[in-house]
């Protein structure tokens, strides 16, 4: 049951954040880029997900990579696909990397924010070069990425602060 709600709420979240890309910061862009909010939650969420719950991760990239495919002028299921090579992709690279998430600094998250960031654009763009070629690319991804990394580096310390301490809490032992 606890499960259950965790995904609605999880649902709830993207949609939340889908809503306010796609109809709030629009008013607030920089040469024609937003921030990718939907991206940078997902891959916070990625990057800290749980050793307890191992398709938290996936489940976490398949909704995400819903609530994108619904605004991207695009094929349904493009994000979806770019969002689970991109966690992959994240979770060998920790795998490789060995040391445990708990000492991983924000200089840490930006290089693996940047990369992922760059592989969900280049998969995106990968799909639609085969229709037309989109102009601007590099600049508009740039733009993008370079945006959502104030995001990315607010929702990296509010999930360390946050969720950290609660799983932390959960972790003691209670001896009364």
């Amino acid at each position: 049951m606890i499960i259950i709600i965790k995904y609605i709420a999880l649902f709830a979240v993207f949609f939340v954040a889908m809503l306010a890309q796609a109809s709030f910061l629009p008013y607030f862009n920089i040469l024609g880029t937003v921030p990718n909010i939907v991206f940078t939650l997902f891959f916070v969420m990625a990057f800290f997900e749980s050793k307890k719950e191992p398709y938290e991760g996936f489940v976490t990239a398949v909704t995400a990579g819903f609530f994108l495919d619904i605004f991207v002028p695009s094929f349904f299921g493009v994000s979806i696909i770019s969002l689970l090579a991109v966690y992959y992709l994240q979770k060998l690279i920790t795998r490789v990397i060995k040391e445990p998430r708990e000492k991983y600094s924000v200089y840490h998250f930006i290089p693996f924010f940047a990369l992922g960031f760059v592989a969900y654009k280049a998969i995106m763009y990968g799909f639609s070069i085969l229709f037309e070629f989109p102009m601007n690319v590099g600049v508009h991804a740039a733009g993008e990425l370079l945006f959502s990394i104030p995001f990315a580096v607010a929702g990296f310390y509010v999930y360390k602060i946050f969720f950290r301490s609660a799983e932390r809490q959960e972790n003691q032992l209670k001896l009364l």
